[in-house]
């Protein structure tokens, strides 16, 4: 299940600017509503402004409230659509009245400054002095106890502070996506081609090589590095997943398993001669993910991303594509992951390989496979056993011997650091 962000707050707080810029720096989709209320000036450009007659007209409306005299609605497409939006207290309420028919775990951050900064913010963008005392009075009584509803309460008094909060928070927030799937994640998920032996010996990677796998998950690919004698630091922000990856990895004595994230790995400066990411570089803040690899890796060092790639076009992911949107709207498809300018961002690329790397399942382990999906739901859901029901008939209409086959390639993209 995917996160939404509302943001909410009275005038003057900095809504619009906060959002404005988690969306820029960390790659959000947030949504405009659309309101009767008339458009303070060119740079009012929160909302879509429309007459009475044509707010009427919207089809499809999920929310339809109002808020200081005017009236507002967000449609179905748009909130599937978002990730962060800015919401009045009475429309996040409705939200929550609603939100068995939303596939997506709400956050409510409350965003809050004393009445003198928010005059004098107001006053900056050049609202009306008499208009600015009536909204102040006018919707007071709307946020008397929306405190009690927020995850986080955001005091706005400094842009990069709060920014680096709230992006903290999301972080945070983010890394417990797979919580309660690493059972299904360790027994289910694959390993990469054996041909990945290749770019072994292309590294150089013996003995004495120190590696820092980010995102190592329940230490799938920790364990072809430490297969081949390296130290390995395995960084895994997400509890059960770090868990997991202690077991399956006690069995090395030159494994180091971190509880930590990818921009903030807790390692020495200069101190790995290899940064690697299997299947989880796309999770990652880049911006500060790069200024990291910086940080740790030595000079000459190189960075290895790699992912599993099943082939789109075929009837079976077609079908189980189609699944998971059904029970996760915000679902986009299986190789969206991979994104080219945030790898150059990271690194210079000087190789790529794709290697056949093709899967087998049987039923139970196919079951496993999907479930482990962060767009999947878990165990706790009320539609988990919905899901599971359509999957068991996906495998139905696949296999042959009990046993279905996946076309997948593993890709890997090997660089430098791109200073």
């Amino acid at each position: 299940m995917n996160n939404l962000y509302i943001i909410c707050g009275m005038s003057g707080v900095g809504k619009t600017t906060l959002i404005n810029e988690l969306c820029r720096r960390n790659r959000l989709n947030s949504i405009r509503s659309y309101t009767t209320r008339p458009q303070r000036s060119y740079l009012d450009t929160g909302h879509f402004f429309v007459t009475e007659k044509e707010f009427d007209l919207i089809p499809d409306k999920i929310l339809d409230f109002s808020f200081s005299h005017f009236r507002y609605c967000i449609t179905n497409e748009q909130l599937d659509s978002a990730d962060i939006l800015g919401l009045p207290p009475n429309a996040f309420k409705d939200l929550l009245l609603n939100k068995q028919n939303i596939h997506k775990k709400i956050n409510l951050l409350y965003i809050t400054v004393s009445d003198d900064i928010r005059y004098k913010r107001m006053l900056h963008r050049n609202d009306d002095n008499a208009w600015i005392l009536k909204r102040m009075a006018d919707e007071k009584p709307y946020f008397i106890d929306i405190e009690k509803y927020a995850d986080k309460i955001i005091f706005n008094y400094n842009l990069e502070t709060s920014l680096k909060e709230i992006e903290t928070y999301i972080r945070n927030v983010t890394t417990n996506r797979f919580s309660g799937k690493a059972n299904d994640y360790g027994s289910a998920r694959p390993t990469y081609s054996a041909e990945i032996l290749d770019i072994f010996k292309l590294l150089n990677i013996n003995e004495h090589t120190y590696v820092a796998d980010i995102g190592a998950g329940t230490g799938i690919f920790s364990k072809m590095l430490l297969d081949r004698k390296c130290t390995v630091f395995s960084i895994e922000p997400n509890k059960d997943m770090f868990e997991y990856a202690i077991k399956t990895l006690k069995v090395y004595p030159k494994s180091f398993i971190i509880n930590a994230t990818a921009e903030n790995t807790t390692l020495p400066n200069k101190s790995v001669d290899i940064i690697s990411a299997a299947q989880s570089f796309h999770w990652f803040d880049h911006n500060n993910f790069r200024k990291e690899c910086i940080r740790i890796l030595k000079d000459n060092g190189k960075i290895l991303l790699l992912w599993n790639v099943v082939n789109s076009n075929t009837p079976i992911i077609k079908k189980i594509e189609k699944c998971i949107k059904t029970f996760n709207p915000n679902f986009h498809g299986l190789n969206t992951g991979i994104d080219i300018n945030n790898i150059q961002y990271c690194i210079k690329i000087e190789h790529k390989y794709i290697y056949k790397n093709d899967l087998v399942y049987d039923k139970k382990t196919f079951r496993k496979r999907w479930l482990s999906s962060s767009f999947s739901p878990n165990l706790y859901s009320n539609i988990y056993e919905s899901f599971i029901q359509k999957i068991d008939f996906i495998f139905d209409i696949f296999s042959q011997q009990n046993l279905v086959n996946i076309e997948n390639n593993t890709i890997a993209y090997i660089g430098s650091l791109n200073y």
